[in-house]
């Protein structure tokens, strides 16, 4: 049973990650339904080999293989783009295989890693970590996504030499006369105060 429960472990795994790169780029729509298949049959070895060992049936297990190979089947019939139900606007079946996988993917990786452990009390606690770490952990990706994207969106030149750098003001104050009156304009050492000495000269 401990290469059964690990190979499900694995493979769920593998299903909750590409269910998480799902949610962000839609170029991985080849892959859900293939994982799903080969989650069904890694959680169908796992039923027959408690079957074997404890001469006993696990429903929960059973079911999560079946909704595997149902979820499976509905992706590879779905079209590409899927509309209607009162939405206005068009839903990519990405989004669709993301809840899928993860919906799927949490509990199996639970069950799997309670028979990893030995199926005692302890694995029992421990089984249950997958279920509460995961919304965190996506949670926190998603936020570094957000923020890398704000930071290069906002200045591409940032760098971590930028950050570290203690700010100096270098600005200084010229007197600019102006229609016969003298002014005042902050000089920086940049394109602005060119633009501003030749303003200058022109008046």
């Amino acid at each position: 049973m401990k290469i059964t429960s690990s190979f499900a472990l694995v493979v769920s795994a593998m299903v909750l990650v590409l269910g998480s790169l799902s949610l962000v780029t839609n170029s991985l729509e080849d892959y859900p339904a293939p994982a799903l298949y080969i989650l069904f049959l890694a959680l169908t070895g796992l039923a027959v080999s408690i079957r074997l060992s404890r001469k006993g049936i696990k429903p929960a297990i059973i079911i999560l293989a079946g909704l595997a190979l149902v979820s499976a089947i509905i992706l590879k019939l779905l079209p590409v783009y899927i509309q209607g139900f009162n939405i206005n606007g068009l839903i990519h079946r990405s989004m669709i295989s993301a809840l899928l996988l993860i919906g799927i993917g949490v509990p199996s990786a639970c069950c799997a890693l309670y028979y990893f452990l030995g199926a005692t009390p302890r694995a029992s606690d421990i089984s249950r970590y997958p279920l509460l770490a995961f919304p965190v952990v996506l949670i926190l990706a998603a936020f570094a996504i957000i923020i890398f994207k704000i930071i290069i969106a906002g200045d591409p030149q940032l760098n971590w030499s930028l950050l570290i750098t203690a700010y100096k003001n270098q600005s200084w104050y010229a007197e600019v006369w102006q229609n016969g009156w003298p002014d005042l304009y902050p000089k920086q050492p940049c394109r602005l105060d060119c633009a501003m000495r030749y303003w200058a000269r022109s008046c």
